[in-house]
């Protein structure tokens, strides 16, 4: 039996950094930081994308590890 991965620590992670990114963008919005906040704009949908992308990756390399059946 194959035990697989719920990636739960990195989804925290990613839990955490977009709660304090969103923190953070309305912290620069508040305070009038322009600059700040087009990063922070930036750095939130980059993490998900990262997120997902390593995800995906995972799964591949789990299909890819599977013995072939044949008939």
């Amino acid at each position: 039996m194959h035990r697989h991965s719920t990636r739960r620590t990195s989804k925290l992670w990613l839990g955490v950094s977009m709660v304090l990114s969103w923190v953070g963008l309305f912290v620069a919005l508040y305070l009038k930081l322009e600059t700040a906040s087009v990063g922070i704009t930036v750095l939130i949908p980059a993490m998900y994308t990262a997120y997902t992308t390593i995800g995906h990756m995972d799964f591949r390399q789990t299909l890819s590890s599977q013995p072939e059946t044949t008939q």
